[in-house]
């Protein structure tokens, strides 16, 4: 490695994300948590068994495929990953192994829920699924597997609603979708389904 990256810097996700595409795990990763950090001097209680959990941490995140919308939620790290068995699900992390999990696997029966367009609104994270039956739809989940749950089926008869470009304004989510009457238009939500609203068919 160029340079001796301090624990702000490698906790930052999308440096961890690059360190997972391109470095090799016997070389650089292993060098950059054992030599150049501790040389760094940054960080204040450095210790064998610190370094022994970092380790075990990259180790297990090493054995998933697939990682990608890497979203900070409160501390905590949402992301999507396929383990080989669930396929691609939703998954969370606070850094250590034992708390590298998946939250939930929304589609049960076989295949991938393709979470997707992870954001976090008031501390509470927003993404589109699919679960099979109500094919891809707006989700949240508060961490746990129970709290993650559909917000609003919006195209009920058939097919997914196309969400799409999920933006935050003001604790609001604005994004667009399409409910099969007025097609793809300009929605918001804030929590609940009763809150998840058209806010204009612009072409009307």
């Amino acid at each position: 490695l160029t340079k001796a990256y301090s624990w702000s810097e490698l906790k930052d996700v999308w440096q961890v994300a690059n360190y997972f595409k391109y470095a090799s795990w016997s070389n650089d990763l292993k060098n950059l948590i054992l030599t150049d950090l501790k040389g760094a001097g940054n960080l204040s209680n450095w210790s064998s068994s610190s370094s022994s959990s970092i380790l075990a941490w990259i180790t297990k995140i090493k054995e998933l495929n697939s990682i990608n919308y890497l979203t900070n939620v409160n501390g905590i790290l949402f992301f999507v990953a396929d383990n080989g068995t669930n396929w691609s699900e939703l998954w969370k992390s606070d850094w250590t192994d034992a708390w590298t999990v998946m939250i939930k696997d929304i589609y049960v029966w076989s295949s991938s829920s393709w979470p997707a367009n992870l954001i976090n609104i008031n501390w509470v994270l927003y993404f589109s699924a699919n679960d099979w039956t109500n094919w891809l739809e707006l989700w949240k989940s508060d961490w746990t597997a129970a709290w993650t749950v559909l917000v609003k089926d919006i195209r009920v008869w058939s097919n997914w609603s196309n969400i799409q470009y999920m933006t935050n304004m003001n604790g609001i989510m604005i994004f667009d979708a399409d409910d099969w009457t007025n097609w793809l238009e300009l929605w918001k939500s804030a929590w609940t389904a009763a809150w998840t609203v058209l806010v204009k068919d612009i072409y009307a």
